[in-house]
């Protein structure tokens, strides 16, 4: 939590007013390369297989408020990190089946606030917003093995809606391109040993807990 206390705060230094962009287009879309550090997220990590990068895309709209210097910026979205296999359970598969990969993605909604900074054309900004997670398994392959009758192959499958924070960079390089820098933290799956495990929510390293998080860099297309 320090460190991702630490990285909205740098994000949010900038927030000082200045002047407003001028023939904004306020519609954009943008899309991302999505990065997973294994020290700032170490469970996400692995629960891709040690996979760090991802993709990303979203759909939002900057409205203007009466201040002429911030923004408040609906938006929709969707990111998508596929796992490598995992080496680590490689060992308990039968011959010949590849250990299991797990891929892990997210619907987004959200509300970002916005702020005009000192420097020409940037932009700092936090917001709020709800992750549809979806975890999976994409391959056959036992999930654990402490229990004899829950060894057999099974997708895992555990969705649940998450609230998430997440603070970033706007530069507007011309009047219909932007760049994009930010980091996203959200919570997927909470429980902790010593939960039971079970079919849908086994006692597996890098899940239980589950905090998904990650940097993008993105590129936006302004309308």
């Amino acid at each position: 939590m320090n460190r991702t206390l630490m990285i909205l705060l740098v994000l949010g230094a900038l927030a000082l007013p200045a002047r407003a962009q001028q023939n904004e287009k306020s519609l954009f879309l943008k899309t991302s390369v999505l990065y997973v550090s294994e020290n700032y997220n170490n469970d996400q990590f692995i629960y891709n297989g040690g996979k760090t990068r991802g993709w990303g895309f979203e759909l939002g709209h900057n409205y203007a408020m009466p201040d002429a210097f911030s923004y408040i910026t609906p938006w929709i979205g969707y990111a998508r990190f596929v796992g490598n296999s995992r080496p680590e359970l490689q060992s308990i598969q039968p011959a010949g089946v590849v250990a299991p990969k797990f891929d892990l993605t997210a619907w987004r909604t959200g509300v970002d606030f916005k702020w005009d900074t000192p420097i020409k054309n940037l932009r700092g900004w936090m917001g709020l917003n709800l992750n549809f997670f979806d975890g999976n398994q994409v391959t056959a392959g036992k999930i654990w093995t402490s229990d004899p009758a829950n060894q057999g192959p099974r997708a895992l499958n555990e969705s649940r809606a998450k609230w998430g924070i997440r603070a970033g960079l706007d530069y507007q390089i011309t009047k219909d391109w932007s760049g994009h820098v930010q980091y996203d933290a959200g919570q997927w799956l909470s429980s902790v040993p010593p939960v039971a495990p079970s079919p849908l929510r086994p006692r597996l390293k890098g899940m239980n807990p589950m905090n998904p998080s990650w940097f993008a860099f993105s590129a936006g297309y302004h309308f």
